[in-house]
């Protein structure tokens, strides 16, 4: 049976079916050598242990279904973090994952989506800016690595690319190139020409980015104190939230990680405690629900306006001693909740979700 590999999951839509032992897949992949080499089989194994269970219910092997992509070498050479496979029973749709899931498998009447939400922790992480005179750069972050993010074409990242598009009052000469925060002057350029070319070409960044990214999505400034300065003093309408007055160049792929790291803790944290405050004002009005079976109803009627699911769960799945139908329901009220347009988060914070494995804030 063929696949289809999604790479950017734009919607969960097509996710939100009820049918008869839908089978989902999380596998912690790996995306170099040598890591990567048994990742096929790690999926084959699993493979396996699901169609022991399907053979109870006398229902299409998932190893049948599946062989193509289990032998599809160059598929497992060129994974991410993750993989989410959801087999429903005329398709089978694959994502890439950007953050290591918990290797494990689902076989209910709705897909297990809580891992793929979990890997957005309802944070819009930043994308990071190396900002120059004369050049810029846009990274990525991605599960604890950075990489440089693929602008459109017609963008030019280099001053001197831009130029010849620009008007001609600047008095760019014959030029010459330096290591570091250099910029492109000729020797007759005067200082207030250096500076009327900068504004220029950061005002074209800020317009590239605002066109590329919009106004909410995080950024992060990295550069000379006076370049990242200037940037946010022409900023308009971008969402930076931090500046790091270090040359790119100086920072190494941990500083950079943690850098983003801390914002986004930063961020969870806050929201959390927004969150906390919010269920517990809401029960004082009789608009929270701590209930399993109270809040899968409340999810079928379209009430949630928020779902809050215990991270524990994904450590819990398997084993032994979980309430299986208490999951079943859980995981009726994410896909429901979902449905009726409410949002879903993930949360390990004990003081939000004490010993609970589910907890909702109403809209009526």
């Amino acid at each position: 049976m063929a696949y289809e590999k999604i790479k950017n999951l734009e919607s969960f839509d097509q996710l939100l079916i009820k049918d008869d032992y839908l089978v989902s897949i999380y596998h912690d992949t790996h995306k170099s050598l040598p890591d990567n080499k048994s990742d096929a089989l790690v999926f084959k194994n699993l493979l396996a242990k699901a169609d022991k269970e399907l053979k109870e219910h006398k229902t299409a092997l998932l190893s049948d279904r599946l062989r193509d992509l289990v032998d599809d070498s160059y598929f497992w050479a060129h994974t991410n973090e993750g993989l989410a496979v959801f087999v429903g029973k005329d398709d089978i749709k694959i994502y890439e994952m950007y953050e290591s899931p918990k290797t494990l498998y689902t076989i209910d009447e709705h897909f297990y989506l809580l891992p793929l939400l979990k890997n957005r922790r309802y944070i819009n992480k930043p994308v990071l800016v190396d900002l120059a005179r004369d050049k810029f750069m846009v990274y990525n972050y991605l599960s604890k690595r950075v990489e440089k993010y693929i602008l459109p074409e017609e963008v030019h990242t280099n001053f001197k690319d831009l130029y010849d598009d620009l008007d001609s009052d600047s008095t760019l000469g014959a030029t010459s190139r330096a290591s570091g925060d250099s910029f492109y002057y000729g020797q007759n350029t005067s200082a207030e020409g250096k500076e009327k070319d900068r504004e220029r070409f950061f005002r074209y960044i800020n317009d590239v980015l605002l066109k590329e990214f919009g106004k909410d999505k995080p950024i992060i400034l990295i550069g000379l104190n006076e370049n990242i300065n200037a940037f946010n003093n022409f900023n308009k309408n971008l969402n930076i939230v931090k500046m790091v007055n270090k040359p790119f160049n100086n920072l190494t792929e941990e500083d950079l990680i943690n850098t983003v790291d801390r914002y986004v803790e930063a961020e969870i944290l806050e929201r959390e405690k927004v969150l906390i405050r919010s269920y517990h004002a809401n029960s004082q009005k009789n608009l929270a629900l701590n209930s399993v079976k109270d809040i899968e109803k409340a999810s079928r009627e379209g009430r949630i306006n928020m779902l809050v699911v215990n991270e524990l769960i994904n450590e819990r799945i398997e084993s032994q001693y979980f309430n299986r139908d208490d999951f079943k329901l859980i995981n009726r009220a994410i896909v429901e909740t979902l449905k009726s347009g409410g949002d879903v988060v993930t949360s390990k914070n004990e003081d939000l979700m004490d010993s609970d494995m589910v907890r909702a804030i109403l809209r009526f």
